[in-house]
């Protein structure tokens, strides 16, 4: 269970982050109020979270809970999620960065994403955790 918290800490964080990191990100054309667009590549990891049995009875749902919890804060920006299949997402991603057109944000194990990140498919954030969590 601490693993699945640990996850989600990092993903919140992330969140929170990608507002920042991300603030020349994709804009809506024609919208009154011109928001940023953040793409969110997510695997089935998350369901029946506990106190969250509603919003994640189904692989994907917690993500979009997260993403519409995270808008509202955010009304500038638009979270656009998208749940990859463990069979052929890695690929999808792995084919994105080779393209050029990664994601904004991957939640994915650490294994892989820091092999993305070598990449050049991420952006440093150690300065937002202490030095002690790093």
């Amino acid at each position: 269970m601490k693993r699945s918290t640990n996850l989600l800490i990092l993903v919140l964080l992330i969140l929170s982050i990608g507002s920042a990191a991300f603030a020349g990100g994709q804009k809506e054309a024609g919208a009154a109020a011109q928001k940023t667009k953040v793409t969110y590549w997510f695997f089935p990891i998350f369901i029946n979270v506990p106190g969250y049995e509603a919003q994640s009875s189904a692989h994907g749902e917690y993500e979009k809970f997260l993403a519409t919890e995270f808008m509202k804060a955010n009304p500038n920006i638009e979270v656009v999620t998208e749940l990859q299949p463990w069979e052929g997402g890695v690929d999808k991603i792995n084919v994105a960065i080779a393209g050029g057109n990664p994601p904004e944000l991957v939640a994915d194990y650490l294994g892989r994403t820091g092999g993305w990140f070598k990449q050049g498919a991420g952006v440093d954030q150690s300065y937002y955790l202490p030095e002690d969590e790093r």
